[in-house]
Formats: C-alpha cells, sequence, structure tokens
C-alpha cells in the first residue's frame, strides 16, 4: 500500500464505551452499539479509569457490540444463528502503541443560517419626496439553483407616494418591504422579513425536503451549504444619492455545520460494514427481513463527536524484502468527549515512548 492512504473502518459508541467492567468481562458482554478496548493477551474488556501502561497491555484492539439481536427463533438472529457471524463484536486489528502515527477528535459544530438588516438612515425630509423605493432581494445558494435553476431575486417597493412627514419614519418604509416580502409567495418560502427598531431583518428560513429513514437510500442528496442573502435599494427615477439613505449590513454569516452529521455517520459506517459482507439495503422490507438496526444507533438529526486512531501494523514477512506497513483509521462515533478514553489512550501512547498527542479539531 502507498501512505498516507489508510484503511478506514467505523465502529458506533453511540450506546457508550466501557470505562468500568466488571471482572472478567470480554466482548460477549457488550451491548448494541457499545465499545470498549480490549487487552489482546486476554480478550478481557480494559478498565479505562486507570492511565494505561504499555508494558501491561503491549497490544490492544476495539470492539463494538454487535447491532443484531442476540438468540435465535422469530425476532433473533436468524441469519447468522447457524455460524454466530451477526452475533459477534465488530473488532479492529491489534493496535500497538508505538506504531500510532495520529490521535485527534473531531467535534461539530453548530451551523448559523444567514441574517442581515437594512437600516434608513435618511431623515424624514430625505424621504418625503414622492418616491417608490425599491429593495432588491438575492438569495444564493446550492438548494436555490436546485429549486429555480438559478440565483433567487425579486424588486418589493416602498412608497411615500401621498404620505405626510409624520409618517415618514423609518419603520414606515420597512414595514412595508417586510409585509410585501412575507406575502410573496415564492420569497417567503425562503426567507422571513421582520421590522426590528426600525430596521427591516430578513432571514434565512428554507429547509431543505429530505426522506425520513423509513424510506432513506445512502443515494439521497443532502445539502449541508447555507444560502447568501444580499440586499440593496434604488428609486423609480435612479437619483443616484438615493442609496446613501440605506445602509445594508449582515447580523450572522451563513456558515455551514462542521464535523460529522448523522447522514455522514450513517454513510461512513454502512461502507465500513460492507467491508464485513453486511451491506445496506434500500428496500424497506428488506431491512427488516435482514434486522438492520443502524437506524435505532444513528440518529440523522443529530451530530457526533468521532475519535480517530491511526496506526500501523508492520508486515512480518514481505517477498520484495522492503520493509512495509499498512495503515488504518479507526473511527469512533460517540455523543459526547469521553474524558476516560481520552486519557487512556493517550496515557497508553505516552507510556510506549510515544510523541503523539491527542488533537482536538
Amino acid at each position: 500500500m502507498y501512505f498516507p492512504h489508510a484503511f478506514e473502518k467505523v465502529f458506533l459508541a453511540t450506546a457508550g464505551i466501557v470505562t468500568a467492567p466488571v471482572a472478567d468481562a470480554n466482548t460477549l458482554s457488550l451491548t448494541a452499539a457499545q465499545l470498549a478496548v480490549v487487552d489482546a493477551r486476554t480478550n478481557l474488556l480494559i478498565t479505562l479509569g486507570n492511565p494505561g501502561n504499555y508494558q501491561a497491555t503491549p497490544l490492544v484492539y476495539l470492539a463494538q457490540g454487535s447491532l443484531h439481536k442476540i438468540g435465535t427463533g422469530n425476532g433473533g438472529d436468524r441469519l447468522g444463528q447457524f455460524h454466530g457471524g451477526y452475533n459477534e463484536s465488530v473488532k479492529s486489528k491489534g493496535i500497538n502503541p508505538k506504531y500510532i502515527s495520529r490521535f485527534y477528535v473531531v467535534a461539530p459544530q453548530a451551523e448559523t443560517v444567514a441574517k442581515v438588516k437594512v437600516t434608513i438612515v435618511g431623515t424624514a425630509a430625505e424621504l418625503a419626496e414622492q418616491e417608490v423605493y425599491r429593495l432588491r432581494l438575492d438569495v444564493k445558494g446550492t438548494s436555490i439553483l436546485r429549486v429555480f435553476g438559478h440565483q433567487y431575486y425579486k424588486t418589493f417597493d416602498a412608497t411615500t407616494l401621498c404620505a405626510d412627514v409624520a409618517q415618514l419614519t423609518p419603520a414606515f418604509i420597512a414595514q412595508q418591504w417586510a409585509d410585501a416580502i412575507n406575502a410573496d409567495q415564492q420569497t417567503s418560502l425562503l426567507v422571513k422579513a421582520s421590522v426590528v427598531a426600525g430596521e427591516l431583518v430578513i432571514e434565512d428560513i428554507l429547509v431543505e425536503t429530505e426522506f425520513n429513514s423509513e424510506s432513506y437510500s445512502r443515494t439521497d442528496f443532502v445539502n449541508h451549504e447555507k444560502n447568501r442573502i444580499l440586499t440593496s435599494v434604488w428609486d423609480d427615477r435612479n437619483e443616484p444619492c438615493v442609496s446613501e439613505l440605506f445602509t445594508h449590513a449582515v447580523i450572522t454569516e451563513p456558515k455551514q455545520a462542521t464535523g460529522y452529521s448523522g447522514d455522514t455517520v450513517l454513510k461512513e459506517f454502512t461502507l465500513s460494514q460492507r467491508y464485513l459482507q453486511e451491506p445496506f439495503q434500500d428496500d424497506l422490507r428488506l431491512r427488516e427481513i435482514l434486522q438492520d438496526k443502524t437506524f435505532g444507533a444513528v440518529d440523522r438529526s443529530q451530530s457526533y463527536v468521532v475519535y480517530h486512531i491511526c496506526h500501523s501494523i508492520p508486515k512480518t514477512s514481505n517477498g520484495n524484502s522492503h520493509l512495509e506497513s499498512d495503515q488504518y483509521l479507526l473511527k469512533v462515533v460517540v455523543n459526547a468527549r469521553n474524558t476516560a478514553f481520552e486519557t487512556y489512550i493517550s496515557s497508553l501512547i505516552e507510556s510506549a515512548g510515544n510523541g503523539v498527542n491527542l488533537e482536538v479539531y
């Protein structure tokens, strides 16, 4: 193999990481989507409350409880009851702390949606002329292109015609724009407009259409990009100085959520399972027949913390007489950071004389 490529394997620990197992507990005690660090010499679960010691455990591996039910007959593991294959825990290859090259954790960061404001800075006298003030609203993003085939834009009018000077407050014009935006059949599905302290505030509210878990397919499109909102103002006579009566500002920038979403975890885990000859079925009835429990362990609406352990395994024999290694990247999916797991792996690496430290992203 060629570096920096690494064979990837995903472990679901959404039911927790075993930190204090009972005496002589082995991988058979793991429940679905529960993970443990195991001593490769004894095959017993390791207590993570104690610092890792390379002399005591020079080789460990990760084990995840199978998502399939234990037992036979109706509701049990009918597929693997004769060979026990599907009830067996999912295991990594042996991990020698000396050969761990990276240990890092990726924590999710929440998304933010675009929110902008238009402030009317002109005085009542400056606004009093018989004008029609036109607000151009642009909404741009991948989801907009998928719906309309082009970036969305529309113009909304606010007028001072027949209005006396007493009416000409910033809120008077802002409210006309807000009402027009919220009344428009298409635009009201994309953004929401409101008037706050005389300012027009426009916020992205578009919700992508997604299939639920019952009809989920791995080929379903999922968009994580957030839309941008742009505004500009002119009048019906194209007076060059009119734009000086209005200012435009961004309240919050659109930002895509970072880290591992439920959809990302689901796709990476099902791919990892495919290498174990356990394909994910798009057909709902096949999922029921094959007792697929993936959606019980992964919530598509949630974001997850993922630990990454990158290690290599030197080849003991090689026909070309070159020293080679296979590199593996193990991903451990958890609901939240686990201090005991971090401390144990970090101390195990340190006790092996390895200079790798936990990186946080």
